[in-house]
């Protein structure tokens, strides 16, 4: 139970320290690196859109693999493939790579025949946000488990919470824009005044 603690403290820091910038390219990279390594796996993550949003792995054998950052950062899956994904509600059962949803992304079940995929939905606001992917070398136990279910959890959380922000800020601006197109020239240029004397 301990080592699920220490884990659970380690996931939670790097998420806590990460900056998030969903507008970028691979927005989750630090954190699926960092996870990656404190789940012992390989793990990767896509939002709704089939982008991914960053991947990690423990082995230094697939760190070098250009193929396979290539696929990662350039490289969709399926419009097809991610509806059936999206339509899991709940953390998949573990199946090998060959067996999986993933079994036609030759990319992935190529390198990976031998393990063992996990699937766990990615969820906020009562959104569906994304899905973190798990590959282990044999199914996940209870503790891994509970463990993936915290990391979906907390990003699903995350994300959430900067998307509101996000449209929150987008909502600001447009009303203060509007109020502004909405001004007489002497308002525009009282207004103006009053922001020259802040500045």
């Amino acid at each position: 139970m301990k080592e699920i603690y220490d884990k659970i403290k380690e996931i939670n820091v790097t998420l806590k320290r990460s900056f998030i910038d969903l507008e970028k390219s691979l927005p989750y990279q630090d954190v699926a690196e960092k996870s990656a390594k404190i789940l012992e796996c390989t793990l990767f993550m896509i939002d709704t859109k089939r982008n991914f949003l960053g991947y990690g792995f423990s082995e230094k054998f697939y760190q070098s693999d250009m193929n396979l950052q290539n696929f990662f950062t350039y490289q969709k899956i399926s419009k097809e493939l991610s509806t059936e994904i999206l339509n899991q509600y709940e953390m998949s059962e573990s199946e090998q790579m060959t067996h999986s949803i993933l079994k036609s992304v030759k990319e992935l079940s190529g390198k990976f025949a031998n393990q063992y995929l996990t699937l766990i939905p990615i969820e906020g606001n009562h959104l569906r946000l994304g899905t973190v992917f798990l590959l282990t070398d044999a199914p996940l136990n209870q503790e891994e488990a509970i463990l993936a279910d915290f990391l979906s959890t907390f990003i699903g959380n995350q994300m959430s919470y900067i998307m509101l922000s996000e449209l929150e800020t987008k909502r600001r601006n447009e009303t203060f824009v509007s109020l502004v197109q909405s001004l007489s020239r002497s308002e525009l240029e009282a207004f103006k005044s009053i922001i020259e004397k802040i500045e």
